[in-house]
């Protein structure tokens, strides 16, 4: 199994043990991932490139409120900032941006489910 996978894995685990507040950071964390592997094109909404800088830039900010807010988030998601982030930029930079947001789009139509 790929680092990617064992990274998704992990993650998807978190996501079924979580409370529903848990559940709620979780889904901003994984939106701002859906947001940053948007694909480029040259006719993107303003308002989708604008979400896809922002989310990058939270991805990769290592000081500052960015940061900090990214490292809040994971905490009152349950969820390790640096392997989240790591996790996030491999799905950033892999070839399979469509694979994970389908597997992220499923994460939350399963949450729904429940």
């Amino acid at each position: 199994m790929s680092k990617l996978s064992d990274r998704y894995q992990t993650i998807k685990d978190d996501r079924q043990s979580s409370t529903p507040e848990t559940f709620l950071f979780i889904s901003v964390l994984l939106q701002a991932l859906l947001d940053a592997i948007t694909e480029e094109s040259s006719d993107l909404e303003q308002r989708k490139s604008l979400d896809r800088e922002r989310a990058l830039a939270w991805f990769y900010a290592s000081i500052g409120v960015t940061a900090s807010d990214f490292e809040d988030v994971c905490d009152l998601a349950n969820i390790d900032p640096i392997q989240m982030k790591s996790f996030a930029i491999d799905v950033i930079n892999s070839d399979n941006k469509k694979e994970m947001r389908d597997k992220i789009n499923l994460l939350f139509s399963q949450r729904m489910q429940q």
